[in-house]
């Protein structure tokens, strides 16, 4: 276990403003950050068989204990006793069927609402949505708290098969990406994914809001809506090798050939499946690539 500071941390919340000047950024704040790591790996031969196991995993998370965040009239507001790029937003329950199903439902304050908008949960059930309905949603958006990952290597006289994999979990994504998941935000275009997965009367249980062309303070907000699972597991390289016969090799005074064949992000089991979810920010995808080849060593 390890603490530590937020650095350059605005205490702005803590002041009041009647002062007339703004308060410096300071290197303030504490957070607590505690974890593990773990690896094992064996190897044998039976005759002319031989395998490798090996494995690794690590866990790590922190706690913000103090950053001077001021008063919060509900503790589920505060960023104390949070992760570190925690998701703060409003829990979706679901979207308005109709007129009859908006007029019954509690009020939200961001625009006007029609069937096909977000239904959010009451948190503190003043009757009415608003801001202070906001909640940690999800895992950090920064890091994984949990990293694996595993190969597996085996061999039959001059034939080997070595398949190395990784993964990670605790980890949450914000689909918030204009296109993709933002339709006509900032004028841009409607995706396909979008357009297959909105809602309608005949699809109530969809996974996006209604289309709309016109501007939405209640839908396009931060909300559980916008969040995914990141988990995800990869094959990040398989290789098939083959090492010629040293009779054969000999022959041509070679001391060895090796053919092998070998592949890199073949496949990725994950809950975003329009998208890789280790690149989802990025500004390249990530390449599968493909390649064949031999070494000679003389």
């Amino acid at each position: 276990m390890k603490n530590g500071r937020i650095s350059w941390l605005i205490r702005l919340p803590i002041y009041s403003t009647v002062l007339g000047v703004t308060t410096p950024m300071l290197n303030d704040g504490e957070v607590k950050n505690y974890g593990f790591e773990a690896g094992l790996s064996w190897n044998d031969r039976i005759g002319d068989f031989t395998y490798m196991l090996a494995g690794n995993f690590a866990f790590a998370r922190n706690e913000i204990v103090n950053m001077d965040e001021g008063y919060q009239p509900y503790d589920y507001l505060k960023n104390t006793g949070n992760r570190i790029g925690q998701y703060y937003g409003l829990e979706a329950i679901g979207f308005f069927k109709d007129e009859t199903d908006v007029a019954n439902s509690t009020p939200q304050s961001f625009s006007k609402v029609v069937p096909g908008d977000v239904k959010y949960k009451d948190q503190n059930n003043d009757g009415v949505i608003d801001d202070y309905d906001k909640v940690a949603i999800g895992y950090s958006t920064i890091l994984p708290e949990i990293t694996y990952g595993f190969t597996i290597a085996l061999g039959y006289k001059n034939l080997s098969l070595r398949a190395d994999f990784q993964g990670v979990a605790n980890y949450t994504l914000v689909k918030d990406m204009e296109s993709m998941y933002w339709p006509l935000v900032g004028n841009r275009n409607v995706s396909q994914h979008y357009l297959e997965n909105r809602w309608t009367p005949s699809t109530p249980d969809a996974m996006y809001p209604r289309l709309t062309t016109k501007q939405n303070d209640n839908n396009f907000r931060n909300s559980s809506i916008w969040t995914e699972n990141g988990n995800f597991l990869k094959l990040r390289n398989l290789e098939i090798a083959y090492t010629l016969p040293k009779s054969w090799v000999n022959k041509i005074r070679l001391e060895n050939i090796n053919l092998f064949a070998r592949g890199m992000n073949l496949f990725s089991v994950d809950h975003v499946k329009d998208m890789d979810p280790e690149q989802m920010y990025a500004t390249y995808p990530s390449f599968r690539s493909y390649n064949i080849g031999l070494t000679l060593d003389f």
